[in-house]
């Protein structure tokens, strides 16, 4: 026997992270939009925090998604905003897809430079801060290393 008209859907959604989203979306002027308070909520928050690490060796094992500019305010005058290239990752813990992103040059420089596919998986592990050799600024060091997921 079909399925009724009246009966429930059962749908998935796919989000590809470095594609356009693939979303629901309804035409506001239907007289009849669905009622929102029964709608299912998909596990995954599309804001991405930023990852500051404060202590040596923190570490993510992570999804590298893509490089895209972000917005941040200028580091000498906050009223000011710069656009600068950001490293996009996704991190499964506990069930829950997470989004992350870092804009340290030397990471996102390293990043850019592996030209690592969509979905590739690596592990980041902060290693402190190292003075830099042309001003007095002090630059935010990496280890990048791949992962092999067992079956």
């Amino acid at each position: 026997m079909g399925k009724n008209q009246n009966e429930e859907k059962e749908t998935s959604v796919a989000l590809k992270p470095s594609g356009p989203l693939s979303l629901q979306v309804f035409d506001m002027s239907m007289a009849n939009l669905p009622d929102l308070d029964k709608a299912d909520v998909v596990p995954f928050d599309l804001m991405a925090d930023y990852w500051e690490p404060e202590n040596t060796g923190e570490a993510k094992n992570v999804y590298f998604d893509s490089i895209k500019p972000s917005i941040f305010p200028d580091f000498n005058d906050p009223s000011i905003q710069v656009e600068v290239d950001c490293a996009f990752f996704y991190e499964k813990s506990n069930g829950t897809l997470k989004p992350w992103r870092n804009a340290s040059k030397r990471l996102v420089s390293l990043l850019e430079a592996l030209n690592l596919a969509p979905g590739s998986v690596i592990r980041l592990e902060y290693l402190g801060k190292k003075k830099n050799k042309k001003n007095s600024f002090q630059s935010a060091q990496w280890s990048v290393k791949p992962l092999i997921i067992k079956q």
